[in-house]
């Protein structure tokens, strides 16, 4: 059994950041279904027309001197010995907070807004808090004892975490998802959805426990895909205009105490969602993937394509192999010898087959261009840029690697107690611009 197998009986893991041609729907042996759209369902394509402009005339021989527009600055905030810092643009890192305890860490996409999780005591459910970029109002959002009470809990419960959390894009509303947090060994999403608001403190759900799941907002904030694990579903922020059941499949066997939830992707201009679901049993014979695409409304889904391969070991420990583009798909495929696989690249459709790199390969992801991407071999650090239709070559040594644009990246380099923060590009040099301390660092940023 290869050591990709070994992984999902040894962990417990965290799902954990175009308009398709929908060419076919192909009937499979697991048999995904799409829910029509009822009557009582009626989807808010809320998505403003975007407008277009005639040419400005010129006389003969006239020059237009453009004004170029300036470089968006870019800021980055992470978490050093349980405080938050930031860097803004070249300048020198900034204490945030001084309050300690800090794990996970958001910046909304002004820039101006951080919301993190901070836990005092390790056995104690974490409390959520935010402070402006420029360290004032630390304000505590959510206690522990708010956490604990969200919902009944029984004797075994410590009471409720955050499971994921994301900021509405243009705005400081902060939606999470919760989890209850067991005094043993245990997992139980509670797949709710929640808004508050970290500039007054407000709290809305938006989703009752069980109509929630794992989301995904899209990138202009119109609306957010919920998953569960039989079932995806779209909804707007404001939690109306419900489309349940866009896609529907068969849970995935895990072999373990946590479920699969789907991971779908926005298209970058939050017009239509793709995802590829492997099939029900990953440890079965023949693994395959479902390529699914639908638009931004649930009104029209597809499963447009039934690809064999390893859809499973190659996206539950990263991210979707499904690229940013729609159009391209990444996956993997077992060989006569143990631990080394196939990566191959195919069109959403299945077409266009190509084996691209063979070795003990995991997965990490698509940049945003939809051409590049990056995967390592041997060792999970070693990574490697591959190029759609070229060779790869060797990127960094590093993990938790993220795109700030089509040709720059962020990613922490060195070990737990020893991290340095990098920032890559294309060419092939990192600058090292941080040397947070601790064992797990979280980081995030905006521009």
């Amino acid at each position: 059994m290869s050591s990709r197998r070994l992984m999902l009986l040894a962990f417990l893991v965290a799902f954990v950041v175009f308009a398709c041609n929908f060419i076919q729907e192909t009937v499979s042996d697991q048999e995904p279904s799409q829910t029509p759209l009822s009557d009582t369902q009626t989807p808010q394509a809320t998505r403003e027309h975007r407008p277009t402009f005639a040419a400005p005339s010129q006389e003969p021989g006239a020059r237009v001197t453009a004004t170029p527009a300036p470089e968006p600055r870019l800021r980055i905030v992470y978490t050093d010995e349980g405080n938050l810092w930031m860097i803004e643009g070249t300048g020198s890192p900034q204490q945030l907070t001084s309050s300690g305890y800090a794990e996970n860490i958001l910046i909304s996409s002004d820039g101006t807004k951080i919301a993190f999780t901070r836990r005092p005591m390790p056995e104690e459910v974490a409390e959520l808090r935010s402070v402006n970029a420029d360290g004032t109002a630390e304000t505590v959002l959510l206690s522990q004892d708010d956490m604990k009470s969200l919902y009944p809990s029984s004797l075994e419960s410590m009471g409720f975490e955050i499971w994921q959390m994301a900021f509405l894009p243009g705005s400081h509303a902060l939606y999470f998802n919760t989890f209850e947090a067991f005094k043993t060994v245990g997992l139980a999403i509670t797949e709710d959805l929640f808004r508050i608001n970290t500039d007054t403190g407000d709290l809305d759900q938006v989703l009752p426990p069980g109509s929630g799941g794992n989301f995904y907002i899209s990138p202009d904030g119109i609306h957010i895909v919920v998953v569960r694990p039989d079932t995806i579903d779209l909804v707007n922020p404001d939690g109306n205009g419900l489309v349940a059941n866009v896609v529907t499949y068969l849970p995935v066997i895990t072999y373990s105490e946590f479920q699969y939830y789907a991971q779908p992707v926005w298209a970058t201009d939050g017009s239509a969602v793709g995802v590829a679901i492997p099939n029900d049993d990953p440890l079965g014979p023949n693994p395959k993937g479902f390529i699914w695409c639908f638009n931004d409304t649930g009104s029209s889904s597809n499963n447009i394509a039934t690809i064999p391969g390893d859809f499973y070991f190659s996206q539950v420990f990263s991210s979707s192999t499904m690229s940013p583009t729609l159009n391209r798909v990444a996956f993997l495929r077992e060989t006569a010898t143990p631990n080394i696989q196939d990566l191959f690249l195919a069109n959403a459709d299945g077409t266009g087959e190509t084996l691209y790199a063979t070795g003990n390969i995991d997965w990490v992801g698509w940049a945003p261009d939809g051409i590049h991407f990056v995967y390592s071999v041997g060792d999970p650090m070693n990574l490697q840029l591959g190029t759609d239709g070229a060779a790869d070559i060797p990127l960094v040594t590093g993990m938790d690697l993220r795109w700030i644009n089509n040709s720059r990246f962020i990613y922490l380099t060195g070990s737990m107690g020893a991290w340095t923060l990098m920032v890559g590009n294309l060419g092939g040099t990192s600058t090292s611009i941080a040397n947070p301390g601790g064992d797990f660092i979280s980081y995030d940023f905006t521009r």
